[in-house]
């Protein structure tokens, strides 16, 4: 069985849902990072503040969430019979795109999303932001040797255009499947 005793210390946040998350040393760059902290300002909820003004649920918090869920996920997946044969680098890799998986959201995403136009998919915009070597997530992710290439498949699994290997897909398949941590 892996040892994922590194999910069991780091920085932790309060959330008013999930109690304290702990974020683990290896991902704390990317929490810290200006790409990730632009999420506390895009709401989860879009125009629902507008009727409920208390309806106040930012995407780095559930991006936050998403993270715990799938670290439970994790844990449970290993205890099982038969276990699947996760690498480390799997389990690192889906931990990263569960924090990121919302990364390239613009504000009122989903509805800007619809004038193609102008605007691609969030989950494409991700891979952009994820791969760019500029960004800050790119460089903390590069820095403790997880790959941004296979983080960005893992989000943006859907894209014809990139031919997405089976591992990642499984992965994937976790983060964004019929009963998942988003």
């Amino acid at each position: 069985m892996l040892d994922l005793s590194f999910l069991e210390s780091g920085k932790d946040i309060r959330d008013p849902i999930w109690g304290y998350i702990t974020i683990p040393d290896d991902l704390i760059g990317v929490v810290d990072s200006e790409d990730y902290q632009r999420l506390r300002d895009i709401s989860q909820l879009g125009h629902v503040l507008l009727v409920y003004p208390g309806a106040r649920h930012s995407r780095f918090e559930h991006s936050l969430g998403v993270f715990h869920l799938a670290g439970q996920f994790v844990r449970q997946l290993l205890k099982s019979e038969p276990s699947p044969d996760f690498t480390l680098d799997d389990v690192r890799v889906l931990l990263a795109a569960s924090l990121l998986h919302d990364i390239g959201h613009y504000p009122f995403s989903h509805l800007l999303e619809e004038m193609q136009a102008f605007f691609v998919d969030h989950e494409e915009r991700g891979r952009q932001i994820i791969q760019d070597p500029d960004t800050e997530v790119n460089q903390a992710l590069v820095r403790v040797g997880i790959d941004p290439n296979r983080v960005a498949n893992v989000i943006d699994y859907q894209n014809e255009q990139v031919d997405i290997p089976r591992e990642d897909l499984r992965l994937a398949h976790i983060l964004s499947g019929t009963i998942d941590p988003d």
